[in-house]
């Protein structure tokens, strides 16, 4: 769905998340070392969610259980920390609530609980939770999932300081197009939740294989792995963040973005077979993969993307 009349707005894209599953030990260890944390539980009287955007310098994101399907607003936990380094808990108790205050919280009456768990206690609460994470937009062509991960990225991964040495950036958008196997049950064309289908954790597990030790294989490299949700597309993403020999900030951020799309028509059950079988895990729905878009290239399917990959990052390391 458009959104319009947006410059200069401030408020958050309703249906619009961006979410990581909570047994990613690695990417919380990154996100609040050496920060004050707390998990703040509100009350169930309220008038508004706490703002998805920066108030000072607490970043503000939602818990709930694995997979759930509660929308951020209306959980009722969320993590709260301190993007400086750790300083005073009276001094940061009140910055949490100056940002709920501004998100027209009510803070007050009743008031909310406010824990400070031990780390180690907080990844063990973690494991079977999922972190739910917002944005604010202003005008920026209609790509509010990209304006969601960016703030993600810029603001809780901290990934906003300028790299070093010869730097990657970049994102691959990789599309799945596919047929569905047998009958006809659709015009045009349709997304599908690629969270659901059986190559989504084969892509995901090979991305992590094959950038491990990449370029440096400096021991602060790490990866990540997270989803973007909305009305109108479910996708996967991995990044893989990784370091030079003589820098302290990243030298390179690469990050792939997989999607999934239905075509009309129907694919013969004698055409569909074990190298290009696409199945849906959720229904039982069989597809046939048809092509694979990255960015502006095309690949014929799941090896010949595999290839694709290999030769990029082949290539990266010889510049």
């Amino acid at each position: 769905m458009a959104v319009r009349c947006r410059l200069g707005s401030l408020k958050p894209i309703k249906g619009q998340e961006i979410i990581m599953k909570g047994d990613q030990t690695e990417a919380l260890s990154r996100m609040l070392n050496d920060k004050l944390f707390a998990l703040v539980e509100l009350p169930d009287v309220r008038r508004k969610y706490p703002g998805r955007y920066v108030i000072n310098s607490v970043r503000i994101c939602a818990v709930r259980h694995r997979d759930s399907d509660v929308p951020y607003e209306e959980c009722n936990l969320y993590l709260c920390f301190d993007n400086n380094p750790k300083e005073d808990i009276k001094k940061f108790k009140g910055e949490i609530d100056l940002a709920f205050r501004l998100s027209d919280m009510m803070i007050s009456d009743p008031k909310p609980n406010i824990e400070f768990p031990e780390f180690d206690d907080f990844l063990v609460f973690m494991a079977d939770k999922e972190l739910v994470f917002g944005g604010y937009y202003i005008d920026d062509g209609g790509d509010t999932e990209g304006i969601y991960r960016k703030f993600f990225l810029d603001n809780y991964l901290k990934l906003r300081k300028p790299l070093n040495g010869n730097v990657f950036n970049v994102l691959y958008d990789i599309r799945l197009y596919m047929t569905r196997a047998g009958e006809n049950t659709q015009a045009g064309l349709s997304s599908e939740d690629i969270r659901d289908l059986d190559v989504n954790s084969a892509l995901i597990e090979f991305m992590k294989n094959r950038t491990k030790g990449y370029r440096f294989n400096n021991p602060k490299d790490y990866s990540v792995v997270f989803e973007a949700q909305s009305e109108m597309a479910k996708a996967s993403c991995f990044l893989r963040c990784f370091y030079g020999s003589m820098y302290d900030d990243p030298m390179g951020i690469l990050c792939y973005r997989f999607s999934a799309f239905v075509l009309p028509g129907a694919a013969a059950e004698g055409s569909v077979t074990a190298d290009n079988r696409v199945i849906n895990l959720k229904n039982g729905t069989s597809y046939m993969l048809d092509q694979i878009q990255i960015n502006t290239e095309i690949c014929n399917g799941i090896s010949d993307l595999k290839d694709w990959i290999d030769y990029d990052l082949e290539a990266m390391t010889e510049e």
